[in-house]
């Protein structure tokens, strides 16, 4: 049967779309196998992704690390899945009960706010995903697969704290940039105004 104009490029996109939302989730999933264990109190979708992180730990073993011992690795997944649980349903009952006053996709209050209580939390987030990054790098010594993971794990949280960073700091300046407009679109309504 004859495709109509446009079907196939329709088609494409859909399926452009679902490869990209599933390699974020995977993303995000890999984040949150490091966020789980450094922060309390997410949203209560974020942690949604936690299979992601299951998923991207099974592949990274498998494919780049096929002849090594896997029961570390699944000592972690194990950990992270406990872990993972308790935080999610914490969520989701925080959701349900309605007193939930964080946003949706809230990735966590760090820990590390307690002993840096005068920073903003953005910035001990940046400290605590370069601490992860350089703890995992001395965990890759004593067993390659799981340092290694969780480095790249590690890169993706700050990659993401980087990511919304800018992406707030963009939305603030236009917001700013709405504001200033509707003050001068007041201004020029007034002087239009018969006096």
């Amino acid at each position: 049967m004859p495709k109509g104009p446009g079907q196939s490029d329709f088609a494409g996109q859909a399926s452009a779309q679902l490869l990209a939302g599933i390699i974020e989730g995977i993303g995000r999933g890999a984040a949150l196998t490091v966020e789980v264990f450094l922060h309390s109190d997410f949203g209560c979708y974020y942690v949604g992704c936690g299979v992601g992180g299951l998923i991207a730990m099974f592949l990274f073993l498998a494919f780049l690390f096929p002849q090594q011992n896997p029961y570390p690795m699944f000592i972690f997944m194990g950990v992270y899945a406990i872990r993972w649980g308790f935080v999610g349903i914490r969520a989701f009952i925080q959701y349900w009960r309605g007193k939930e006053l964080l946003h949706s996709r809230y990735n966590g209050h760090p820990y590390l706010c307690r002993l840096l209580p005068e920073w903003k939390e953005v910035n001990v987030k940046y400290v605590e995903a370069i601490i992860a990054l350089a703890g995992s790098y001395g965990l890759h010594f004593l067993y390659r697969p799981l340092g290694y993971y969780l480095m790249a794990a590690s890169g993706l949280v700050l990659l993401r704290i980087l990511s919304y960073d800018r992406d707030i700091k963009d939305r603030a300046i236009d917001l700013n940039d709405s504001i200033i407009d509707q003050e001068l679109l007041v201004d020029r309504f007034r002087e239009m105004r018969p006096k």
